[in-house]
């Protein structure tokens, strides 16, 4: 990580772990622990290494681009409070000039094909495209 100077991270089901609060840390890496019948996991030590690395965000001459499943932002591996911890994180985050960050959306994408020939036609057909081409 010293000599990486942009970062690309995609991320589609926790926050990456240079985003991570403490609490949210510990509840992903004690989860891992769990699911992987990890018998001796100090996920709070874990967690902390985890937010000395992130310091990595504020040095200098580094950009960073993250894109996220915005499921990732819903409770899941972490309770409520460290995911709403973790929100706020991320707002704080999101306002640093080097740091850009995308949120994939869920479900399907609005259908943006060519204008419909009837007015009961409102989804693309089978193996159309909902991409612009160019």
């Amino acid at each position: 990580m010293d000599h990486t100077r942009r970062f690309r991270v995609y991320c589609n089901h926790v926050i990456p772990g240079l985003l991570q609060t403490q609490d949210y840390a510990t509840a992903v890496i004690a989860a891992y622990g769990t699911f992987h019948a990890l018998a001796d996991t100090d996920a709070t030590s874990a967690a902390r290494a985890r937010l000395e690395r992130s310091k990595v965000l504020a040095r200098p001459g580094r950009t960073f681009a993250f894109v996220l499943e915005e499921r990732t932002l819903r409770p899941g591996v972490a309770d409520a409070a460290a995911t709403a911890g973790q929100l706020e994180r991320l707002l704080t985050v999101m306002a640093l000039p080097q740091v850009s960050l995308g949120i994939v959306p869920a479900g399907p994408p609005a259908y943006c094909g060519p204008p419909s020939p009837s007015p009961s036609t409102t989804a693309p057909r089978s193996g159309s495209s909902c991409c612009p081409r160019g």
